[in-house]
């Protein structure tokens, strides 16, 4: 019978086996589950369950099956839409540094695999993210009926944005954090939702907050004072932070949305004093269950975004004068080390032509040439006393 691994969602085939003449009536899924950075330290691998649902209209030996499949999502499985078979439960035991749930006799099909909630209190796990796998499993190498892999995590991520890619003075402009929701504990429990951001400086922070669930197909509004707080201290300093009714209706809600983020958005106010050209760095911090927000050694940071400020001179921006390549003068911003070049992590950043001395430019092309031009002189001075020596 051939075995393969798979890592789900990307599947990749290792070591498979010779297969028997006759096809099978049955066959196997075999789970490995790793630790993860997200993991807070000491939870075991062993005990975490899975659960898989065989989907009964299916048909994966045929050609429409399989097309069918490809085209389901989770999320229509979830709510219902498609129709599943009673499901089964496996708990993990360790072998060796990994948790392994197998499942055995299973008949031909395509099945949904999830994993259960296995944390309690406010600690913190990486979650698999649903997915489906057939039996057999078919590939370019073959037809595989005992399939066994490592799924994907489902990563627990903060993004941040904003809705223009350069400021002017006196501008406003909303910057959005998008956070996804872990799943909750044993007890279908949050037990922290919050998220700290400083604003650089040169921007204020206004108060008009707006805090929605979204997923697939699904949106709701949040109220402040209800189901969050929303503090700014220093003019700057932006904390949100769930309520227990907040986090009662996020749970709920996550568990009915696998896919479920929280948005927050909120408005800032750039400085008239901001100077032309200058770069203004930011980056947000999330502290979900697991992550104490009083102890910043552990948190979840956002992707950054930079912002540009020029003047709005109608529209009009001159393009830079052609210079001799220089070094790189001091930051545009008080803390931060010169940029060259756009850090791979930062969304919304646009370059801004750096504002240049003419006079010294034009100098220092002058210098240059001179330089240049001693360096030809000096050559041929060389080359004509060669000449002369070799005809004495």
């Amino acid at each position: 019978m051939k075995r393969v691994f798979l890592l789900f969602l990307a599947f990749l085939v290792l070591f498979p086996s010779n297969a028997h003449a006759q096809s099978p009536q049955t066959g196997s899924i075999t789970i490995h589950k790793e630790a993860s950075s997200f993991d807070s330290p000491g939870l075991s691998l062993a005990g975490i369950e899975f659960q898989i649902n065989r989907l009964s209209e299916i048909d994966v030996m045929s050609e429409a099956g399989r097309k069918a499949l490809e085209t389901l999502s989770v999320a229509d499985v979830l709510k219902g839409q498609t129709l599943i078979d009673a499901p089964l439960y496996q708990q993990t035991t360790l072998e060796g540094s990994i948790g392994v749930a197998r499942f055995t006799d299973l008949p031909i099909g395509a099945y949904l695999v999830q994993e259960l909630p296995s944390r309690t209190g406010d600690v913190s796990r990486a979650i698999t993210s649903p997915f489906f796998v057939s039996i057999p499993y078919f590939s370019v190498d073959g037809t595989y009926y005992n399939v066994e892999g490592k799924p994907k995590i489902q990563p627990i991520t903060l993004t941040k944005s904003a809705d223009v890619s350069y400021i002017n003075a006196g501008d406003k402009f909303d910057y959005t954090l998008d956070a996804v929701v872990p799943l909750p504990d044993t007890n279908s429990e949050l037990h922290r939702f919050v998220i700290k951001d400083t604003v650089p400086d040169g921007l204020e922070v206004n108060d008009n907050p707006r805090v929605t669930m979204r997923g697939l197909n699904y949106q709701s509004t949040l109220q402040q004072g209800t189901h969050y707080s929303f503090t700014v201290d220093n003019n700057r300093d932006v904390t949100l932070r769930f309520s227990p009714n907040g986090l009662t209706e996020l749970a709920r809600a996550r568990q009915q949305h696998f896919d479920l983020t929280v948005q927050f958005t909120f408005e800032s106010t750039a400085s008239k004093d901001l100077a032309d050209g200058t770069r203004l760095h930011n980056i947000a911090y999330f502290y979900p269950d697991g992550y104490p927000d009083t102890d910043d050694s552990r948190n979840i940071p956002s992707n950054e975004v930079i912002l540009a400020v020029r003047k709005d001179d109608n529209g009009i921006i001159v393009p830079p004068i052609p210079t001799v390549p220089t070094f790189p003068s001091t930051p545009d911003t008080p803390g931060y080390a010169p940029d060259p070049t756009d850090p791979t992590g930062s969304t919304n950043a646009e370059k801004v032509p750096e504002k240049r001395n003419i006079l010294a430019s034009t100098g220092a092309s002058v210098i240059a040439m001179i330089v240049f031009g001693l360096i030809l002189a000096t050559i041929g001075v060389a080359l004509i006393w060669k000449r002369q020596s070799n005809e004495q």
